[in-house]
């Protein structure tokens, strides 16, 4: 499958770090050297893993093929091309079979997953380096540090005031020091900040309501007082800071946690921008634990979703945002904790609204939903009574599923778990349910306008053929390169390729 420049690929960098970009950008970096990274893909067991590309593919699209948009329930997509393959489950044999973009039908199912594995978990982040290009202090550091100062009135004064110029911070080990950072002699933050629950709630708040003002400001309703108190005391237990709270005349709580240096903690290492159209979220998220992107669920939806009781008396909470991008983030995130959430375009307001005591314009926005869930003890919940309104545990209810279990011939789809029971005795079904993989139903096909001198891209990943992508998430089916450059280290094959034409390259 070749798919548009645009098109946002998960990926681990060489240092095994999350990243989602573009296929362009991962082009650029990578062409040369893919071997340097890991992609998503699914094998025969139907297991989801990170896996090492051969080649990173491009070329261009050509007057003759057209681009399509292909649209599944939930609202996920991707943009391909018509003469290459998505993955959807045949409705007669269960099997997982390539098909291609120009045939696909809305009554298709394409393989998609909700079960993304996570490569490493962090526990801790150290942030000195962060400081050192910075009028930097340190606190708490060995005398060691002190010792190769010349002017030694300095290295007195260093010692007696416990602050010492980062430039001379050389030995020092954080897992059995409690060092100290901070630009000028502002208040200090520990060096080594702990990734846990309480953390993922601060960034889950701040990306909900924060902004940047010689520190963090928090905005909460007055009557928030669950949320005001938890910020303050997260802010004393990691950061030694204890925030002030201001409330104006619009009923609109500020906690202002007075800290530049926190603020460069989350401008820098955790990369939060200003501007709602501008955050996504934390690369760091995705190397946390499910109890820590749980909370960070909880603190985000809590500032900025909505929850409400459905008709069948289950709970739907909604993440509403200006940024495609940051919602993209979020479904790729609930994907590492097992949730399908449902997007969808809200329609532009011609009215402004005052939100505690902002004015925002009326920018068309987009909302992600999930059901089942509820607040409680500072994290979300499942309370999903029936596994069958647990979106990413269904399946099409296909006829070979029929030989097995008596349902009503009405029934589209059925739980995984439901069905696990009753294939156990057969491979190939029992390896299907029990598997990572999920399956959409397609809702939509759009030919798209797509110069014919732009290129298109895709990956190569030996043994599977399939690479993970696109808006949300769906698996891409990979080609060998038709009319594309194929990116290897070994010279004898560039040498071969080179004989021949140019395949796409500039």
């Amino acid at each position: 499958m070749s798919c548009t420049k645009d098109t946002p690929i998960p990926y681990l960098d060489e240092d095994g770090a999350w990243r989602l970009d573009d296929i362009e950008n991962i082009y650029k970096k990578y062409s040369h050297k893919p071997q340097k990274i890991k992609v998503l893909s699914f094998d025969k067991d139907n297991d989801v893993d990170w896996t090492t590309p051969s080649a990173i593919l491009r070329h261009k699209l050509g007057a003759s093929k057209k681009i399509l948009k292909i649209t599944t329930q939930h609202g996920r997509s991707v943009e391909v091309t018509e003469d290459h393959s998505v993955f959807i489950i045949d409705q007669k044999t269960a099997d997982i079979v390539p098909k291609a973009a120009g045939e696909i039908t809305i009554d298709d199912y394409i393989v998609s997953t909700n079960h993304i594995p996570k490569s490493s978990i962090l526990t801790y982040i150290d942030v000195v380096d962060y400081f050192k290009t910075k009028n930097a202090y340190i606190s708490n550091f060995s005398l060691k540090n002190i010792k190769e100062i010349k002017n030694r009135d300095y290295a007195s004064q260093y010692k007696s005031r416990n602050a010492l110029p980062i430039k001379y911070l050389n030995q020092f080990d954080l897992d059995k020091e409690h060092i100290e950072v901070g630009i000028s002699q502002s208040n200090k933050i520990p060096a080594r900040i702990p990734v846990n629950e309480k953390l993922c709630r601060l960034l889950g708040y701040f990306m909900a309501e924060g902004s940047y003002q010689n520190g963090l400001i928090l905005s909460f309703n007055k009557s928030e007082v669950d949320l005001i108190e938890d910020t303050i005391e997260i802010s004393k237990k990691l950061f030694n800071t204890t925030p002030s709270v201001n409330i104006n005349q619009h009923n609109c709580a500020q906690v202002e946690i007075q800290s530049k240096n926190l603020e460069i903690v989350f401008r820098e290492v955790f990369n939060i921008r200003k501007g709602a159209k501008n955050k996504r979220i934390p690369n760091i998220l995705f190397h946390v634990n499910d109890k820590c992107i749980k909370s960070f669920v909880y603190g985000y939806t809590k500032g900025d979703g909505s929850i409400r009781i459905l008709k069948d008396n289950t709970n739907r909470i909604d993440v509403t945002s200006v940024s495609k991008d940051l919602l993209n983030d979020f479904q790729y995130l609930l994907s590492m904790i097992g949730i399908s959430a449902s997007y969808y375009r809200r329609n532009k307001s011609s009215i402004d609204k005052e939100i505690k005591g902002t004015v925002t314009s009326n920018n068309e926005n987009f909302t992600l939903c999930f059901s089942g869930y509820v607040y409680q003890n500072k994290t979300i919940i499942n309370k999903n009574s029936k596994d069958r309104n647990n979106f990413a545990d269904q399946i099409p209810l296909l006829p070979i599923f029929r030989k097995y279990i008596s349902v009503s011939k009405d029934q589209q789809v059925i739980s995984k778990k439901r069905l696990e029971k009753y294939v156990i005795t057969d491979n190939k079904l029992h390896a299907l349910v029990t598997g990572d993989l999920s399956f959409l139903k397609v809702r939509d096909i759009e030919e798209l306008e797509y110069s014919s001198d732009e290129y298109v891209y895709d990956f190569s990943v030996p043994g599977k053929e399939n690479f993970y992508g696109g808006f949300l998430g769906l698996f891409l089916h990979n080609t060998m390169g038709e009319g594309g450059a194929i990116i290897t280290d070994n010279p004898l094959i560039h040498k071969s390729i080179r004989s021949f034409r140019d395949w796409g390259r500039d």
